[in-house]
């Protein structure tokens, strides 16, 4: 399959699996946003082989699949499952090709959230694949630090947003050139990352504490001119956060994955389950509403019903068919059942607007009103 300048959302149920072809195939830039890669058999509901489909579309380089830059929004498992089993991990020089099954997949670059380690509680550990994240990264930071091949292919780190180490932490990595804070734009291929999140511990308080899903790498890409808007599981704290410090023009986007898997906690401070009437938080909603028009709003989740346990919520999709409306509304989910797996659902980008490419029918522009602002 020949991809250029698209998305790809891959259907995992509750969690994310993002590609983005920046570029074209090959000659560009290719990044994963998240993973969640589980046995295929497991459940009730038929389930797509996201690894076949991962494969099928991933440049190779020597016969070896590669990713430019792997962004991992947070560490919980829903993000990162299937990391250390299907990915190499480890000095480049040491890969080996295996003589039979699916090759392990290379990444030349990860971008992570480092103040997620030090929000994580004593309730909630690490997973295995957060862990081998967390072994690969620091094996990474050694070669910055030692500037011995930090710059080759598989070596390469960035850690986004705030950076707070303890007093007497012998591990530090507000390195300079390491870090790209919020606010900051980063470029690559003819892409380019605006960095939201995540934001330091000045906005907690005593109401509002600190957690992995509170660390969440919010970036806001421009790809061939449509804007994508990817925040893992950031909180209604965050967004109303992310509201107050940045403009209007910072968070516009043609395309949008709806937050925690379009949980309700985005939206809203009340309970949905133990509040009579909840309401939606004035300034979340805000930050999440800067759609252009025909802009496309996704939810990686699964099915969206009222019985439905949170995440997803029907009441967050009322919310977001609001902005957008209802037909601009996706849910990876929808296209399968019991028999038949959900599609990975791809968006062509450009100037022009999004298109959501129809599973058996090509697909149709949907045009904007205006240029899009430029950032950098």
């Amino acid at each position: 399959m020949a991809l250029e300048n698209c998305v790809l959302h891959f259907p995992v149920g509750n969690g994310d699996m993002t590609l983005l072809q920046i570029g074209r195939q090959g000659f560009g830039k290719t990044v994963l946003v998240d993973v969640k890669i589980t046995d295929s058999s497991q459940g009730e509901q038929a389930k797509c082989d996201v690894l076949a489909e991962l494969h099928s579309v991933l440049p190779k380089r020597d016969g070896v699949p590669y990713i430019d830059c792997f962004v991992a929004t947070h560490p919980d498992d829903d993000h990162v499952k299937g990391l250390k089993k299907h990915f190499y991990l480890g000095p480049p020089e040491e890969y080996q090709k295996r003589e039979e099954g699916i090759p392990l997949i290379k990444v030349d670059e990860i971008w992570f959230s480092e103040v997620c380690t030090k929000r994580i509680s004593e309730d909630r550990r690490l997973g295995e694949d957060a862990v081998a994240l967390r072994t690969e990264v620091k094996r990474r930071r050694k070669c910055f630090e030692s500037k011995v091949g930090a710059a080759l292919n598989g070596n390469r780190l960035l850690v986004l947003g705030s950076v707070e180490d303890g007093e007497g932490k012998v591990e530090r990595w507000d390195l300079p050139g390491l870090v790209a804070e919020c606010g900051s734009t980063i470029t690559i291929g003819e892409a380019e990352a605006l960095v939201l999140a995540p934001l330091g511990d000045e906005i907690f308080d005593d109401e509002n504490q600190s957690s992995k899903n509170d660390s969440s790498v919010v970036i806001r890409w421009t790809i061939k001119g449509s804007r994508i808007l990817l925040g893992g599981d950031a909180t209604v704290h965050i967004w109303k956060s992310i509201g107050d410090k940045y403009t209007a023009a910072d968070l516009s986007y043609d395309l949008l994955l709806a937050p925690h898997h379009c949980s309700w906690r985005t939206i809203s401070y009340d309970s949905a389950s133990k509040t009579e009437n909840p309401k939606v938080n004035e300034g979340a909603i805000a930050a999440l509403s800067h759609a252009e028009p025909g802009a496309l709003i996704v939810s990686s989740s699964k099915e969206i019903s009222s019985v439905t346990q949170d995440p997803p919520s029907h009441l967050a999709k009322a919310e977001y068919e609001k902005v957008v409306g209802a037909k601009k509304f996706l849910c990876l989910a929808d296209t399968g059942n019991s028999q038949n797996p959900p599609k990975v659902r791809q968006v062509n980008l450009g100037y022009m607007g999004v298109s959501l490419v129809a599973v058996s029918a090509p697909s149709i522009a949907i045009p904007k009103k205006s240029q899009p602002i430029r950032h950098g």
